[in-house]
């Protein structure tokens, strides 16, 4: 136990904390108490110029608060934060004024670039943001306080630090970090895919107002461009009525959706570059310059037409470019998604080139028995291979972006990979593609976690995959299934959750830490389940991907529950060097209540993977109510990003239930407040 003021501040640190007058009270008595050990006091211009150059602040720190409502209260936490005391005393002492530094360093020195002025940038902090998303039940039905929800942003922007560590130094259970409902009514209206979006009454469904599959960025020069992206109205049988793209320039407090890239004939596309009746797999990706781009794989249900379609909003604009085809398939079959079908691409703009010119895309091509088979050879064919397909744009800032699109990786016959993924070390800009490898003709036969490498900026690629991990990943399923279908023809059983467990994530660590450098890939995998996965792995390459760690698990899950199930993890490095990793799982469901109870969870390792802390994220939550796709679907992957220091996670949560499915607003889209 330290001094009252010390317990305090380790009670904001922990959320419990409620009132912007508490705060202050707290922060003016431990002002009062470190004069008492310290005849100082400096100015804020002081105390931002001393965090500039202290070696051990946050280069890019947390988000400070720009739309908080000015009050006498916050005028008088700036009053104390511009004459808080210069040198830390000893002790219970020295620990105040680090989280107090750190505290006022949020709140008042990241202002001096974008407000005028030091002190008044602090009360001038513009309108008081309402809460956002369209259905505020939702938050009161998973107990998410609607009291206090703002100060709970300031807390969590002004404290980032003093959580972790916090956290770090208890033993304290999981705390919830607060997030905000970003989703929008469906701007989609019944039909508008046309007849290319292939509606067939008893054999699909379309499930309006549903979102899934999201995906976040946040610019790597400018932490208060965040966007996120998703599929918007599902259909149980892949793919959406578009893909929504939300764009933020205040870090995420608000998010501007007017506008979306036209992939698809449901978001006003037309002709082979977005005339689809159906778009799926969203991605974004800043690029340093201050571009947002954005991909798809839009597909027709009724022809074999598919294609993987990119478009870029330029800086200071808001709107989208026609969407440029990087690649165009049909097929003599006819059949859709049949042979010559592209999937599962991911967009990745080169942060390490300033000008923002160089942005890359890559997926997979499935084809059988070849790109020019008929019919019939397909429905009789024995072979097929899924290769790497990758596109560059070396003009990605000018007017009118090139892109030129290649075979790069080719397994074998029976052989197939999917889930790309490209980072880009920050040393020598080496490009790294992750990928799921499944190995069926060629010794070693399985499946594998794999990487490839190009040092030339995707001129040429290695020959030969480089293996991190065997993958043993068996997918998910309900140990107790219902009937969630009933407008499918014969009310057929929802037995499968919709992770297969071929998708993988990478990260980087950009970081000055000891980690400089340090590549992590994580999937799931399976143990000793007998329903599906319980395994969240983690492995991590210091010589930029030619060679790879054991891998370890990662998950919280307690192994003494009902199912233990986990699945669909995501990984990011913040720039202190933190690591952290998202995941779903089932800890908290139980046998014989009807529901599929699930959370979403993140941990994080401030010493490269040696030990971890647990946070939850959402939940808990029936996954019945989520759309069944193949399986119930929330997506095939979350979005997991940092501003500084500052973790945020967008993820998809299922709506409570209705009673009666489907449920007219299976699921949402949901960002963590920064942690």
């Amino acid at each position: 136990m330290g001094t009252p003021a010390f317990e305090s501040l380790r009670e904001l640190a922990a959320g419990n904390l409620r009132e912007v007058d508490a705060l202050v009270a707290m922060a003016e008595a431990m002002r009062a108490w470190q004069l008492s050990a310290t005849d100082c006091s400096c100015t804020t211009r002081d105390v931002c110029a001393r965090f500039d150059t202290d070696a051990h602040a946050p280069p890019s720190p947390p988000l400070a608060i720009t739309q908080v409502a000015p009050t006498r209260a916050l005028s008088r936490l700036v009053w104390v934060c511009a004459r808080m005391p210069c040198r830390a005393g000893t002790g219970d002492a020295g620990r105040v004024s680090v989280l107090l530094l750190s505290m006022c360093r949020n709140w008042i020195c990241l202002q001096r670039d974008t407000v005028a002025g030091w002190v008044p940038a602090a009360l001038d902090l513009g309108k008081h943001r309402a809460p956002s998303g369209r259905r505020a039940g939702w938050a009161a039905a998973a107990n998410i306080s609607a009291i206090g929800g703002d100060v709970r942003r300031i807390f969590y922007l002004s404290a980032a630090a003093v959580i972790a560590v916090a956290w770090t130094a208890s033993s304290a259970a999981a705390a919830t970090v607060p997030s905000t409902d970003i989703s929008i009514p469906s701007p989609f209206a019944p039909g508008c895919g046309l007849a290319a979006e292939g509606n067939n009454p008893g054999g699909n469904f379309n499930y309006p107002d549903s979102e899934v599959e999201p995906w976040l960025a946040v610019s790597p020069t400018n932490p208060r461009d965040v966007a996120g992206t998703w599929q918007q109205d599902r259909w149980s049988d892949g793919g959406a009525h578009g893909l929504i793209v939300a764009v933020s320039h205040d870090g995420g407090l608000s998010f501007d959706t007017s506008q979306q890239p036209r992939f698809s004939n449901c978001a006003g596309g037309t002709g082979d570059n977005g005339g689809y009746g159906r778009a799926s797999d969203p991605w974004v990706s800043w690029a340093p310059n201050g571009d947002l781009w954005a991909i798809s794989l839009s597909v027709d249900q009724t022809t074999a037409r598919n294609a993987i379609l990119v478009s870029r909003m330029r800086h200071g604009e808001s709107t989208w470019s026609d969407p440029t085809i990087l690649k165009f398939d049909n097929s003599r079959t006819g059949l859709p998604q049949g042979n010559n079908f592209n999937d599962k691409e991911s967009l990745t703009a080169d942060p390490t080139d300033a000008s923002g010119n160089l942005a890359y895309a890559v997926w997979d091509r499935f084809v059988s028995p070849n790109q020019n088979a008929p019919l019939p050879a397909f429905e009789h064919a024995r072979s097929f291979h899924e290769p790497i397909w990758f596109s560059r744009t070396t003009n990605g800032a000018a007017d009118n972006p090139t892109w030129q699109a290649r075979e790069i990786f080719d397994p074998g016959t029976k052989n197939a990979t999917i889930s790309n993924q490209i980072v880009v070390t920050p040393d020598d800009g080496t490009l790294v593609d992750g990928f799921y490898l499944s190995k069926i003709n060629q010794p070693p036969t399985g499946n594998f976690v794999a990487v490839i490498r190009s040092t030339d900026k995707g001129e040429s690629w290695s020959k030969k995959a480089i293996i991190v991990a065997p993958n043993q990943a068996i997918g998910e399923n309900d140990p107790e299934p219902i009937h969630c279908r009933p407008f499918i023809t014969g009310d057929p059983p929802c037995t499968i959750v919709r992770s297969d467990g071929v998708i993988i994530d990478l990260a980087v660590d950009n970081s000055s830490g000891p980690n400089h450098g340090r590549l992590y890939v994580t999937w799931q995998d399976h143990a000793d389940n007998p329903h599906g996965d319980d395994l969240i792995m983690l492995s991590h390459s210091d010589d930029g991907g030619r060679t790879w760690s054991t891998p370890q698990k990662v998950n919280n899950t307690p192994s003494n529950t009902f199912t233990d199930q986990a699945f669909e993890p995501a990984v990011h490095v913040n720039n202190q060097g933190v690591v952290a990793v998202s995941y779903y799982d089932f800890r908290n469901d139980v046998s014989g209540d009807g529901q599929l109870t699930t959370d979403h969870w993140v941990v994080r390792s401030g010493d490269g993977g040696a030990t971890w802390s647990e946070d939850h994220l959402g939940g808990p939550f029936d996954l019945h109510q989520a759309p069944y796709a193949r399986g119930y679907f929330v997506g095939d992957y979350q979005g997991l990003d940092s501003q500084g220091s500052a973790f945020r996670a967008l993820f998809t949560l299922a709506s409570p239930s209705v009673g009666t499915f489907p449920n007219p607003n299976p699921t949402d889209e949901f960002i963590s407040d920064p942690f």
